[in-house]
């Protein structure tokens, strides 16, 4: 923004202070001044300010004023009253939805003369080239107020004897004269809205005007339009043709309401009085004023994010005073109210300032920008509470170090899962920000065996990963999505182990893997069981198909599932190239963490050992095939529980009897007493039991 320093004098009052000075207030106001020039043909200074996103207020020189007056704490020279009285009608329109405020008159008899010197410098200082009278008052005016303000020549219209009555707004899409763009399908309700004088559109509302009736040299007639439209009206309108305009762009940052009527209004003055225009009778439409923004904040607060003043001498803290606080609100017009019960200060954002401020926290930075941030102390306060740890976290480290420690590379993948690997179970985003990864993933394995399969085209026929990483299911119950922290790895290799170094390397086998995965149970004294049983929980029957049909477990926490282990299913090793045997496995870790237990040396239980001899007996078992030996071990277990040690499974095979598939387990049980050698009458009844449990069918 290229400012003129005689003009902004015209608007506050600058003799107490040079441009250099204003510089470096502006500068620790939080705007760069990029440039400052003298112009020698025209006596004037520019500053060339560079203005931040937030700030569309101040892309205007009212704008600007406005904010140097609050810095330097001068108040704005009053304007002198130049306008004559609204006597325009009140314009009907149709449909609300599009529009905040416009206005149109016809405005005939122009005679141009030269531009005057004063308007002609301040366009040069803003690399305006001047032109011809009618052209610079609206660049001027978009300068001065940053409004929507445009003229269209009327003897271009081909109709002498226009009447305003014939002036009006639709929704049209015979906008083609106007701009070139294919035939787009419009959205219901969202078609532009048009200014047409009888079927001839003159301009899209708030977004292009038709340069076809461009104001000139020789312009003695003009319709005089000004406008501001909804931002979200110009934004639906702008996506849909795919058009940025200089237009469109003014009024998604958005134009102040409040100045629409002066500017306008200036407008009209300017060109009776320069170009001796004779103003008919216009319409205008104003609607529902902006809802008040109102903030409510504690000076506390106030206070402890900006924090105490800078003081040479005094040691004690100075905080800002509630007198300060209440004088910089007023001098930003945020009309401060100090409520006296609750120790608040309510502002009410004016219109111009309601797209940037919105929080607390703006307000609290607008009080420090314009009281100066140089002047608080730009210390941190002083913590006395050091930062630690959650329970959680220590766990997930030791899960990582665990992890690595059995071989295990961590890999880290997006929670967005690709076309490939959606399901009926994915949950779909609402907006996507690229369509190949458009739904949430709801689990890990899937990501492992992609990642597995990426690493073998490149070479890499080692990698055995694992992932702990969040998943996403929707909750059957009701219309939510849960989320997961879940553990997931991937083993298997063509060279696992060997017993000489002349022997060929062996893959990995379901009980190797396994084993490994109950060593990382063991480190974590994890209480957990196997079973072959089918998943009982929806987010484990979604990925069973993941896995070999026969050669799966779920993992189980007294009875409760808690993940899944097992070979990957053939199909999909096929389908990958997967050659070697590949085992997954998922695991719940919240349900992971209730299963372990948090062992400290103390809480040890420490047993005597007995030096009493033992008695060990062999026995086979005859059990159905579906028979499992824990359940085979729990039956021993019921008998003679106070002199049996242990009960441990030395050989297994299987064979077909009557048509019917049976097992038979090889058990060695070791009975002791912890204080005395066992008697004849014991080992007779450990005789009488064993026989029992032999003549026992488990079947």
């Amino acid at each position: 923004m290229k400012v003129s320093w005689n003009w902004l004098s015209q608007m506050v009052n600058l003799n107490n202070i040079t441009c250099d000075e204003l510089a470096s207030k502006l500068t620790l106001a939080g705007f760069e001044v990029e440039d400052i020039q003298y112009n020698e043909n025209i006596k004037d200074t520019m500053i060339d300010l560079s203005i931040t996103a937030n700030r569309s207020d101040l892309l205007n020189m009212v704008g600007i004023a406005r904010e140097i007056a609050t810095i330097l704490k001068v108040p704005l020279i009053k304007q002198r009253d130049q306008y004559t009285p609204e006597i325009d009608s009140l314009f009907n329109i149709k449909n609300e939805n599009y529009c905040h405020d416009l206005h149109f008159n016809i405005i005939t008899n122009i005679n141009y003369k030269k531009s005057p010197t004063w308007l002609k410098n301040y366009l040069i200082i803003a690399e305006i080239n001047p032109s011809d009278t009618l052209r610079d008052i609206i660049s001027y005016i978009s300068l001065k107020w940053g409004q929507d303000i445009q003229a269209f020549d009327i003897s271009k219209l081909q109709n002498e004897s226009l009447k305003d009555s014939e002036i009006y707004i639709e929704q049209n899409t015979n906008y083609n004269q106007i701009i070139s763009s294919k035939k787009i399908e419009f959205i219901k309700n969202e078609i532009p809205f048009t200014l047409n004088y009888k079927n001839f559109p003159l301009s899209i509302i708030g977004i292009e005007s038709n340069t076809n009736l461009s104001c000139n040299s020789v312009t003695s007639s003009i319709i005089l339009f000004g406008n501001i439209c909804q931002i979200n009206y110009i934004r639906n309108i702008t996506e849909q043709l795919n058009l940025k305009t200089e237009t469109s762009s003014r009024q998604l940052k958005g134009i102040s309401r409040s100045d629409f009527n002066n500017a306008y209004q200036e407008t009209k003055y300017l060109i009776t009085k320069l170009c001796h225009g004779i103003v008919d009778e216009g319409h205008y439409y104003h609607g529902l004023p902006n809802k008040i923004v109102q903030i409510e904040i504690k000076v506390e607060k106030i206070n402890n994010v900006l924090g105490p003043l800078i003081q040479e001498k005094s040691s004690i803290e100075l905080f800002l005073s509630v007198k300060d606080i209440i004088e910089i609100l007023t001098d930003l017009r945020f009309k401060p109210q100090l409520l006296a019960n609750t120790k608040s200060i309510r502002v009410s954002i004016p219109d111009y300032r309601i797209n940037d401020i919105y929080r607390e926290i703006d307000v609290i930075e607008e009080i420090g920008r314009i009281y100066g941030f140089e002047r608080f102390i730009d210390l941190l306060p002083k913590s006395i509470d050091t930062g630690k740890f959650s329970t959680d976290s220590i766990i997930i480290n030791k899960l990582r170090n665990i992890l690595r420690h059995l071989g295990l590379d961590e890999v880290v993948h997006y929670s967005l899962e690709t076309k490939i690997l959606q399901t009926t179970a994915s949950i779909p985003l609402h907006n996507p920000l690229i369509e190949d990864q458009s739904s949430l993933r709801t689990n890990l394995v899937s990501s492992l065996i992609n990642a597995k399969s990426n690493n073998l085209k490149q070479s890499n026929k080692t990698l055995e990963a694992f992932e702990i990483g969040r998943v996403f299911e929707k909750n059957v119950t009701g219309n939510t999505r849960i989320e997961n922290i879940h553990i997931g790895g991937i083993l298997g290799r063509y060279t696992y182990n060997r017993h000489k170094w002349t022997d060929k390397p062996k893959e990995l086998s379901w009980f190797q893997a396994k084993g490994n995965l109950e060593e990382f149970f063991e480190h974590l004294h994890a209480n957990i069981s196997w079973s072959k049983q089918n998943a009982q929980s929806n987010w484990l029957n979604q990925i069973t198909k993941f896995f070999h049909p026969q050669r799966v477990s779920i993992i189980l926490n007294d009875n409760k599932e808690i993940g899944i282990f097992g070979q990957i299913n053939i199909r999909i090793a096929k389908k990958l190239n997967l050659k070697d045997t590949t085992y997954l496995f998922e695991i719940n870790l919240d349900r992971l963490l209730q299963a372990t237990r948090n062992i400290k040396h103390l809480n040890y239980i420490t047993k005597t050992y007995s030096s009493y001899p033992s008695v060990t007996r062999d026995i086979s078992i005859t059990v159905g095939n579906n028979t499992s030996v824990k359940f085979v071990k729990e039956q021993i277990r019921k008998n003679n529980i106070h002199l049996l040690e242990s009960v441990e499974l030395f050989d297994e095979y299987k064979s077909v009897e009557h048509n019917q598939k049976t097992r038979h387990l090889s058990f060695r049980i070791t009975y002791r007493s912890q204080n005395r050698t066992l008697t004849g009458e014991d080992i007779v009844d450990i005789d009488n039991t064993i026989q029992k449990l032999i003549r026992h069918q488990f079947i």
